[in-house]
């Protein structure tokens, strides 16, 4: 009595498993340089980014006596986009508001916007900083 032996042969075997590693490399060689190209292009655009906000620079040029305050970009090629200005008071909470300069256009970020002071009372500080930049330089102003 002879026995039969049911299967795919080894060398029929190792030919299938190397034609399926073959597909799923070339498969992946079709992908990953897009992927790479887009994770590049993607750094690079984010470091031109916070290198543009990096030289943004605000000054709090004018602190009237009712605590009204004067905001003006003063250095950067880009422009500042929103900013928060927060008033702290002797006697109470602070208080705190957004206001947009300019958005992307430079030559608007320049001019100086006049913020009235929320709650009216004494000044003890006021704190100027950049929403849309990370890294652009605030300001602040302290009351003598």
């Amino acid at each position: 009595m002879s026995k039969h032996r049911k299967g795919i042969s080894p060398l029929i075997a190792a030919v299938l498993l190397i034609a399926f590693t073959m597909a799923v490399a070339s498969l992946f060689a079709q992908w990953a340089p897009e992927l790479f190209e887009d994770a590049a292009g993607d750094t690079s655009e984010r470091a031109s980014a916070i290198q543009d906000c990096s030289a943004i620079q605000l000054d709090i040029i004018n602190v009237n006596d009712d605590g009204d305050v004067t905001v003006q970009q003063v250095a950067g090629e880009a422009g500042a986009g929103e900013i928060s200005v927060t008033w702290f008071y002797e006697d109470s909470d602070p208080a705190q508001e957004t206001e947009t300069l300019g958005g992307e256009d430079l030559e608007d970020s320049r001019d100086a916007v006049q913020l009235e002071n929320p709650n009216g009372s004494a000044l003890d500080s006021v704190e100027v900083s950049p929403l849309d930049c990370e890294g652009a330089a605030g300001a602040s102003y302290n009351v003598e």
